[in-house]
């Protein structure tokens, strides 16, 4: 058996001595805050309230703090990329905003810089304080490192963080700059992770990398946020890039500097216009950012944080003016998330097929009637045919499947105006109220599973990915809506496939064609239970998917995340 790195095993006896005594506090801390946010919105259930904080330690995520010294850079990996060259090897700047930063907190935060393993970089520390603390702290720090490439500029005045930030940017030289807060902590191989992405792949601009968090004491490791490869549509529901994030400075230059007036939401406004622009944007599926845990007493105004995310909605109005996306944002419950409602096209532009021996002309389908939508029904014994459609929009329903309502029609047929979005699905769940499905993922090996199945229907889920619009690779066809331009790009459906594996083919089909799939997890559709599968059935069907899509199953799904458990899609993180 190999041995354990010290550096892990230390990080792993520290992690379990403190995990249950944290995740106690912190549950405390949470239904506190919560309860005093939900007090100030008045908006909320208790409900409401009590499933947003009894969800939050999710089982997918709880063996991670006593495991997550083997999510991080090893010694003997360490000792490795130190005697790594690259051929391009370009200068990195780190901007720090300081304010008044404890001299341990800043002492960690530049120490995690000195022992990266690649050594082209700067750090641009801009600082606002009132006092002369964070200065003393960086003259001993120069010289306890007189090597240290470190720049030190003072703001005559605390602007807040964008102006700081700005400050700093006015500083940069090189052509790639990377934002630190000043208390979070870089793992040793960040900036080498970094600059070796930039020489697989020279064309990107815009890299953002995975995180988790960290204990004040720093002996804790917690909340990984293993993120998908870039997800456009998820970023219109919250800024989940967080950190850590490098942009060239050409990209900044286009695009401009953080704005004073998103104070609050700056990093938000900033990203979605920078990826609105970007050539390439690159995501780096390892933890190399480790975000600090902050005081409880230090974080809990919940009126400060409604009006971030007030700052934070308005960010993503002006982001969808700028691409010319009719939209209206909805602020959810948990500050900083939100819900575009794109504009609806008209209902005589709709085509409704509902497949199956059985079918009933219901109260719901005469209104649709009388609205211009087209019903159509299909028997299993034509379902190989092919139809001829004269309508922009195709909603597939299948026999098991119940019609959504008019408003839920709508907006699906609002998110298809994005001329990007083949495709549109829905959730499924049974009587029981289980998910049967909430989007598809794959895995190389060319299973399908499909998302959240069997948990509860409000499930928020990971990183709250159950129940927030996101691109995925593939949709159910139970309740789906296709733009019939984009099916049209494809060669139909493939039949002798199961269900889940035809969906899936389907949707990669319209992926090569250069369509997205959207899955909408507010349409919720009661289904009875899907057909059941056998061993020979599954087994099949993969090998024929695999043959189909090779190329593209020989990498993880770009959607899901290469942390989390295979062989379902319930986003559990791995044991290594």
């Amino acid at each position: 058996m190999a041995k354990k790195s010290t550096r892990g095993q230390s990080r792993q006896d520290k992690s379990r001595q403190n995990e249950k005594k944290d995740r106690t506090k912190r549950a405390i801390n949470q239904w506190s805050q919560i309860g005093k946010t939900a007090q100030y919105l008045g908006r909320v259930s208790v409900r409401e309230v009590l499933s947003h904080t009894f969800e939050g330690n999710s089982h997918a995520v709880q063996s991670y703090s006593e495991n997550s010294y083997l999510f991080m850079t090893s010694d003997a990996e360490v000792a490795r990329q130190r005697e790594e060259r690259f051929a391009f090897e370009p200068k990195i700047s780190v901007v720090v905003a300081a304010y008044e930063t404890p001299q341990e907190r800043l002492m960690a935060m530049i120490e995690s810089l000195y022992v990266q393993t690649y050594s082209n970089w700067e750090v641009i520390i801009v600082d606002a304080s009132e006092t002369n603390g964070v200065f003393q702290i960086i003259r001993m720090i120069q010289k306890k490192y007189p090597n240290l490439p470190i720049v030190y500029e003072h703001s005559k005045e605390d602007r807040g963080i964008a102006s700081t930030f700005n400050m700093g940017l006015n500083r940069v030289e090189s052509d790639y700059v990377a934002f630190v807060d000043h208390d979070d902590v870089l793992e040793p191989g960040a900036l080498y992770e970094i600059v070796k992405l930039l020489n697989e792949e020279s064309e990107a601009d815009f890299i953002y990398t995975d995180e988790d968090m960290v204990s004040e004491d720093l002996n804790i490791y917690q909340r990984p946020c293993f993120k998908p490869d870039y997800n456009e549509e998820l970023l219109n529901t919250n800024n989940y890039i967080g950190r850590l994030f490098v942009v060239k400075r050409e990209l900044i230059e286009t695009i401009g500097a953080f704005r004073e007036e998103f104070e609050g939401a700056q990093d938000y406004d900033f990203v979605l216009r920078a990826t609105e622009q970007a050539r390439k944007i690159c995501h780096i599926p390892k933890v190399l950012y480790h975000k600090r845990l902050k005081n409880v007493s230090a974080t809990s105004n919940p009126v400060g944080k409604v009006k971030s995310a007030e700052v934070a909605a308005k960010a993503l109005m002006q982001h969808f003016e700028r691409i010319g996306t009719p939209c209206e944002v909805k602020m959810k419950l948990e500050q900083g998330y939100f819900r575009p409602i794109y504009k609806a096209d008209k209902f005589k532009q709709l085509l409704v097929i509902i497949s199956g021996a059985y079918f009933e002309e219901t109260k719901q389908i005469t209104e649709l009637r009388k609205f211009g939508v087209e019903i159509w029904h299909m028997p299993e014994e034509n379902s190989g045919q092919k139809y001829v459609f004269d309508r922009k929009y195709i909603l597939m329903i299948e026999k098991a499947a119940f019609l959504p309502s008019k408003s839920a029609l709508e907006e699906m047929m609002g998110i298809l105006q994005r001329p990007d979005v083949g495709a549109v699905g829905t959730k499924s769940v049974n009587a029981k109220g289980k998910v049967v499905q909430n989007g598809l993922v794959y895995f190389e090996n060319g299973l399908v599973c499909p998302a959240f199945a069997g948990l509860k229907k409000n499930y928020k889920g990971y990183q709250g990915r159950g129940e927030l619009t996101q691109y995925v690779s593939g949709i159910n066809l139970y309740c789906a809506m296709l733009k019939k331009e984009a099916f049209e790009m494809t060669g139909g459906f493939l039949w002798e496939l199961p269900h889940r594996y035809r969906a899936m083919d389907l949707c990669l089909q319209m992926k090569k064609a250069g369509y997205k799939l959207v899955q909408d997890p507010y349409v919720i559709v009661e289904m009875e239970e899907p057909e059941q599968y056998s061993t020979i059935e599954e087994n099949r069907a993969r090998l024929i998917l695999k043959e189909r899509w090779e190329s593209e199953l020989k990498s993880p799904d770009p959607y899901y995340n290469m942390n989390f458990e295979k062989g379902n899609a319930r986003y559990i993180v791995r044991q290594r």
